[in-house]
C-alpha cells in the first residue's frame, strides 16, 4: 500500500505556471475480477466519470461503493483508474482555515502556510475497522498530491489504485462492502458558493456512511 506522502512520480510539475487555483480528481475506470485455482474471472468492468472539483476556499468529498466476496484460497482484485489535476496561482492565503483535515479515523492534514495550496487524495479498499467483516483480509491502495506555495504551479497525473480481498476463513464466502473515497481541498481567497457548500455537506454523508457499519451502508448507499 503506498504511504501518505506526497507523491510525485509520473507527474508533470510546472513551476511558476500562473493559472487559476483548483484542485480536481476523477475516477474513470473500474475493473473488478475473481481469482481463483481454476483462473481469473471478470465480475466488472466499466467506465466511470465521478468527478470532484473545487476551485473556492474549501474541500469536498465523494466516492463509490463496490461489493467483494470471497472464499478461501480466492483473491478479489480491484483496480480503478484515476486522475488527479492541481492548480496553484501561488497568491498570498491569511486564512480563515488554518488547515484541512481528512474525515476518516487515519486523518491526514495539510496547511497552507501562508499562501495558496490544493489538495487531493484518493483511497480505494477503504473499509471502518469498527463496522467491516473480521474474515477478510483487505489491501488498501491511495494516492495524495499536494501543490502548494508562493510561487504557484500546475501538477497532473494519472494512473491506477488496486485493492486486494483474500480471505483464510474456511467456511463459506465472506462479503463486504468497500468504499473508493476521493477528497478535493483549496486554500484561496475565493468564497465557496452555496451550490459548493452543498455539495461539501454531501461529502460528509458519504463519508459518514463509508464509516458506518457495513449493514447500515450497504441498505442506504451501496451502488
Amino acid at each position: 500500500m503506498k504511504s501518505l506522502a506526497v507523491m510525485l512520480v509520473g507527474a508533470c510539475l510546472v513551476v511558476g505556471a500562473r493559472a487559476e487555483t483548483f484542485a480536481e480528481a476523477v475516477l474513470t475506470h473500474i475493473h473488478q475480477s475473481l481469482v481463483t485455482d481454476a483462473g481469473e474471472v471478470v465480475v466488472r468492468d466499466e467506465d466511470l466519470d465521478i468527478k470532484l472539483r473545487v476551485d473556492t476556499d474549501t474541500w469536498v468529498a465523494d466516492g463509490l461503493f463496490y461489493e467483494v466476496g470471497v472464499s478461501a484460497g480466492q483473491t478479489m482484485v480491484t483496480v480503478f483508474d484515476y486522475t488527479i489535476t492541481l492548480s496553484n496561482e501561488g497568491l498570498p492565503y491569511p486564512g480563515p482555515r488554518p488547515s484541512f483535515c481528512t474525515p476518516l479515523q487515519f486523518t491526514q492534514c495539510v496547511e497552507p502556510n501562508g499562501a495558496e495550496g490544493t489538495f487531493a487524495q484518493i483511497v480505494v479498499g477503504y473499509n471502518d475497522p469498527r463496522g467491516g467483516n473480521p474474515f477478510l483480509d483487505v489491501m488498501q491502495d491511495q494516492i495524495t498530491l499536494v501543490e502548494a506555495g508562493s510561487g504557484g504551479g500546475q501538477l497532473f497525473q494519472s494512473g491506477q489504485l488496486t485493492s486486494v480481498v483474500g480471505t483464510t476463513y474456511p467456511f463459506g464466502i465472506q462479503t463486504d462492502t468497500l468504499a473508493a473515497l476521493m477528497f478535493v481541498n483549496v486554500f484561496t481567497s475565493a468564497v465557496p458558493e452555496v451550490s459548493t457548500l452543498a455539495s461539501m455537506m454531501a461529502g460528509l454523508v458519504f463519508v459518514g456512511a463509508a464509516m458506518a457499519p457495513y449493514r447500515r451502508r450497504k441498505a442506504a448507499f451501496a451502488r
